[in-house]
């Protein structure tokens, strides 16, 4: 997810993506910061004239940085998308919800001053601790926003007249804070179906905004949360999230099309529409051209949605490859592109990358899941590339997902532009019933269009295998020669055999004195492919 803060005032967004902390001031000036965490693991809190670079991985730190000129200070030992800030910048709060002994909630609060941030021993903080714990004030009435899952995300805000708000069992709580003294006032739980990864919250005037898209595109979600807990919600047909802020809406709603209101005009809309090439990318490395031992095979489109962002009635637009930001109010092409000046050594890394989160989200989204970008970190020669993703079903499909971020060809393709990379994943699915033939197909035909290998099924199967669970419980009697085969033939880059491998005792003979077409990740295994497979037909 790409997160964003806007500054009318100075005419100013900035924004996070996997690439850079980027600030724009309108018509086109931009200056960018590189090496950040992307918002896909931590995200941007805006304050008066900051935002706060809040990192989920507590060894980065995260960073304090003024808009003006983005130069920061760092908070080296916090994951600070936990504290909501005050708005100079000079304090934070912490609230923490907890489960008590009688099943319900309890809150803990604490206030930091911005200095005590750089402690390595932050954890004890038990001295900055205002009052006693609180119970959790009866929830009011739960809110469906598209779905039934509970809210789980990162998100805390103080407003200066210590109100604050928070997101925590599985939706938002509020209360005030008064120097020593912490009150709670209420808790709304939210359901919602939209895509985790793509959901933004937001604090503006008095409320909170939530931003999202259904899971898979086609619907956008706005929805304001006031001071008393109440929720007002918004559908729009488009293609991704919505951009809102100061009460105007921008809207993607073809793949060239995009459209601005008011939110309280809803039927007065402004349509602009942008040529197809600007939002596609042009050179740079394709996926196909690195993968020479894959074998060949068709795939469905890559899913290319960026990010809608609002700076008062200004639309502004982040394509999915992030080179550029398109600014669709203005007449004619070159005063709509806004060149975002990454550094241009650098474009065949980015452009391997977004290709690849591209591909990925479609194969997830089909899957019931989701892929974003978070990170291309670049250091002393080194390159990572970090993509989030979680699968949210419990069939075969999302469990095929699973094993493609954990052990994908990216792992080797990585090699041209660095010495290491990788993805690291998200939630993963539970696997809750035996997959059959038929789930056994479909997830296959799903690795198949998005050229994947079934190879990737071995470290999602081994580590159920490693972690006690019966191949029964995996896999119908039917279906494990199946899937025992796919991988098997994947591994010597052969075609399947009908009928299928179905003993422990033929693996070691196909597997003699031949080499592998993949070479697959041990994870604990002297011999991952012979093991897992042995057992699996056991």
């Amino acid at each position: 997810m790409i997160t964003s803060a806007s500054f009318a005032a100075r005419h100013a967004l900035v924004f996070l993506d996997a690439f850079a902390l980027t600030r724009v001031e309108l018509p086109k000036k931009v200056k960018n910061v590189r090496n950040y965490s992307s918002a896909a693991s931590g995200h941007l809190q805006q304050l008066a004239d900051a935002v706060v670079v809040a990192n989920a991985e507590v060894s980065a730190g995260s960073r304090l940085c003024s808009v003006p000129a983005l130069s920061s200070t760092a908070l080296r030992y916090i994951s600070s998308d936990g504290y909501a800030f005050t708005a100079d910048g000079e304090a934070a709060y912490r609230f923490d919800l907890a489960r008590a002994s009688d099943g319900g909630s309890v809150l803990f609060a604490y206030r930091f001053p911005i200095e005590e941030l750089n402690e390595r021993n932050i954890v004890q903080r038990k001295r900055f601790q205002l009052g006693e714990p609180l119970p959790c004030p009866a929830s009011l009435a739960p809110v469906e926003l598209a779905g039934s899952r509970p809210l789980y995300t990162r998100f805390q805000h103080l407003w200066p007249d210590g109100r604050f708000v928070a997101a925590g069992d599985g939706g938002l709580y509020c209360g005030q804070v008064a120097g020593e003294r912490v009150t709670l006032r209420w808790h709304r739980p939210i359901r919602h179906g939209l895509d985790p990864l793509r959901l933004e919250l937001r604090a503006e005037g008095d409320d909170v905004w939530i931003m999202g898209e259904v899971l898979g595109g086609g619907v956008a979600t706005l929805a304001r949360v006031d001071p008393e807990g109440e929720v007002t919600r918004w559908r729009f047909d488009a293609l991704e999230a919505p951009g809102y802020h100061d009460g105007w809406v921008g809207l993607r709603t073809r793949k060239n099309r995009f459209v601005r209101f008011r939110l309280d005009q809803p039927d007065a809309r402004e349509r602009f529409d942008v040529a197809e090439e600007l939002l596609e990318l042009e050179g740079g490395a394709e996926l196909d051209d690195l993968r020479k031992d894959a074998q060949p095979s068709p795939r469905v489109a890559a899913d290319e949605r960026g990010r809608v962002m609002m700076l008062s009635d200004q639309l502004l637009y982040l394509p999915w490859h992030g080179e550029h930001l398109l600014n669709p109010t203005a007449s004619g092409a070159k005063d709509q592109v806004i060149p975002r000046k990454l550094p241009e050594a650098e474009r065949e890394l980015r452009s391997f990358y977004a290709r690849l989160v591209a591909r990925l989200r479609a194969l997830a989204y089909e899957a019931g899941g989701s892929a974003q970008p978070a990170r291309v970190w670049l250091k002393q020669g080194r390159v990572t590339l970090r993509v989030s993703s979680g699968a949210y079903d419990d069939d075969f499909a999302a469990a095929c997902f699973a094993g493609v971020m954990r052990n994908s060809q990216a792992h080797h393709d990585v090699a041209r532009f660095g010495q290491t990379g990788g993805y690291y994943a998200g939630p993963v699915c539970e696997w809750t019933h035996p997959a059959t033939v038929e789930d056994v197909t479909r997830g296959l035909g799903l690795l198949a269009r998005h050229g994947q290998s079934a190879i990737d099924l071995l470290i999602p199967i081994g580590e159920e295998l490693k972690n006690g669970r019966a191949p029964a419980e995996l896999f119908t009697d039917r279906a494990r020669p199946l899937v025992a085969e796919a991988i098997l033939a994947a591994a010597l880059g052969e075609p399947q055999r009908d009928p299928p491998i179905s003993r422990a005792a033929d693996v070691a003979p196909r597997l003699e004195g031949r080499d592998l077409a993949f070479s697959p990740y041990g994870f604990g295994y002297d011999d991952p492919l012979a093991e897992i497979l042995s057992a699996l037909l056991a």
